[in-house]
């Protein structure tokens, strides 16, 4: 079962700041999930968050069960 966390109802909460709910609101970005699809190289080019402002949304994240995706997607090797 996926737990939809809206992102407005998260900022309503007071769980993140007014700035970083604005940045995300205006990359279209509705609730956490969606956030947890998004990489750090993503949220940095996104205007207004910085590293500061990662770290929260890694740690609310990280409340909910939920992590960033990997930057560079994990290559398993073939077993032999």
């Amino acid at each position: 079962m996926i737990t939809v966390l809206p992102l407005r109802g998260v900022w309503r909460a007071r769980l993140i700041d007014t700035r970083i709910y604005e940045a995300l609101a205006a990359e279209g970005v509705e609730d956490l999930v969606e956030v947890a699809a998004w990489t750090r190289r993503e949220l940095r080019a996104v205007p207004n968050l910085g590293p500061a402002a990662i770290v929260k949304l890694e740690q609310l994240l990280a409340r909910y069960g939920l992590a960033l995706a990997a930057d560079k997607p994990r290559r398993f090797r073939e077993p032999r």
